[in-house]
């Protein structure tokens, strides 16, 4: 007795092992790429935030918007 795993596209059609390795890792590559600029992003905006209250007025931010702007999601 022999199992076998064949994984679908979304049409139907079976996908081989290559293509399921290269959906996989493109995914991953994606996902990566988000958490890197999400990471950059919320150290950018605590950078902002430890400018001088008169230096975020000048540039026309509150605090609370910044911290705001962290907290969005990754996604």
């Amino acid at each position: 007795m022999s199992f076998s795993h064949t994984t679908t596209a979304g049409n139907g059609r079976a996908l081989t092992a290559a293509q399921t390795f290269g959906t996989f890792a493109a995914t991953a590559q994606t996902l990566i790429r988000s958490i890197r600029t999400y990471l950059q992003n919320r150290r950018d905006y605590r950078h902002v935030l430890d400018l001088p209250d008169y230096l975020l007025k000048d540039i026309g931010v509150t605090r609370a918007e910044v911290k705001a702007a962290i907290r969005p999601s990754l996604f």
